[in-house]
């Protein structure tokens, strides 16, 4: 098996079907009765996001023992190595995914994706002040990387983490908006051919659905609910066709 090219950007798959495994299972109490979200959907995105990581890192692990040089390529290629974030950012939401079943394991995937984040972070920083990133290589991957930390504290508060979830939430939030602005202008969106990169925009979805989701839980009027609801259905609606795309493509 050739596993030189597997995209590291596949990651991203992690974190769109766990991040909607969890947002899924936050709306719950919030549509009790016929439109509540059974537990053979929230928990089934949740174990995709589990298979996905446990899967996608023996491969990848794999891929390190036969090809080293292109996963270090993949680390320090400016148009690859901010996918690799994807890694510690899905890693952070199949922790709140499995700490009901396994707190213990929820808390070691946290902390660890924590540190690899901002490790990730601190790398990307250091390359691109050290003049090695040009504004024609700003990706997708570069989102995750930067602003993925708005994710951690999702899972992160809810296993007690609070000080470090309010850490990497304001650094990844203070770089959201120069990075959006760099990615729109650089790389039209329309432009884009499908691939790995477009899971990338499955977490900010997630994270839309998951946010309207807990405000409309301290504020449940039925405006409020409705907007969770539409929010949970479009990240459904586009991490199912990615799922799909993915599958049929390969």
């Amino acid at each position: 098996m050739n596993l030189k090219p597997l995209h590291v950007g596949f990651y991203g798959a992690v974190m769109g079907l766990a991040g909607l495994g969890l947002t899924a299972r936050a709306a719950a109490p919030l549509f009790p009765g016929t439109f509540r979200a059974p537990a053979y959907f929230t928990e089934l995105w949740v174990a995709l996001g589990v298979l996905a990581l446990a899967l996608l890192l023996l491969l990848y692990f794999l891929k390190l023992l036969r090809n080293p040089a292109a996963v270090r390529d993949d680390f320090t290629n400016p148009l690859t190595m901010g996918f690799c974030a994807a890694l510690p950012v899905g890693m952070s939401l199949v922790a709140g995914g499995v700490a009901p079943y396994s707190p213990l394991l929820g808390h070691i995937l946290w902390w660890t994706a924590f540190g690899m984040l901002l490790a990730f972070q601190v790398w990307g920083l250091v390359r691109w002040l050290s003049g090695g990133i040009e504004l024609a290589q700003v990706n997708a991957g570069w989102l995750i990387l930067m602003v993925g930390g708005i994710v951690l504290p999702g899972p992160g508060i809810a296993l007690g983490h609070d000080e470090a979830a309010r850490f990497t939430f304001g650094v990844s939030a203070s770089a959201a908006p120069v990075l959006m602005a760099l990615l729109v202008y650089s790389r039209p969106l329309a432009r884009w051919p499908f691939g790995p990169p477009w899971w990338a925009f499955t977490f900010p979805l997630d994270a839309l659905a998951y946010a309207a989701v807990r405000y409309a839980q301290e504020h449940p009027s039925v405006l409020w609910k409705s907007i969770a609801a539409v929010a949970l259905a479009l990240a459904t609606l586009f991490v199912t066709l990615v799922l799909l795309r993915t599958l049929i493509r390969r």
